[in-house]
């Protein structure tokens, strides 16, 4: 492949991968070479295929996964919930549930113990009116 910014161009379509590639590595070039490589390989095959995405980082959540998005480069793209599909995401969904077993079973001892209480005091009471 030898779409590059640097590279000297003669032919129109030369020129068109050249302006693509010059803004994958503006946008992309120190993060990641993996996703450059991408995005240069796309250059070549469609000098064009910027022009569809309102930014570079649309671009990318639309061609990479989300979730090695935003592990590597630490980028959020819109409507992902990093936590939804990882293992980080399922330890703190299960934490929650552990929670809210707990609060559910903390209530119910309260409970049960304020029902021992109200009767103990019934009894008291009834038992200081026969005296």
């Amino acid at each position: 492949m030898g779409t590059s910014c640097n590279k000297f161009c003669v032919n129109k379509l030369c020129k068109e991968r050249k302006a693509c590639a010059c803004r994958c590595e503006g946008a992309i070039g120190g993060t990641n070479p993996t996703m450059l490589e991408a995005c240069l390989g796309d250059c070549w095959n469609d000098p064009y295929h910027l022009n569809q995405y309102d930014s570079v980082e649309q671009y990318l959540c639309s061609r990479m996964d989300p979730q090695q998005l935003y592990n590597n480069q630490g980028y959020l793209c819109p409507g992902f919930n990093p936590l939804e599909g990882s293992a980080q995401g399922q330890a703190y969904a299960k934490q929650q549930a552990n929670l809210d077993q707990s609060k559910k079973t903390m209530i119910l001892v309260v409970l049960v113990l304020l029902v021992m209480v109200g009767f103990g005091f019934y009894y008291y009471i009834k038992g200081r009116k026969k005296v």
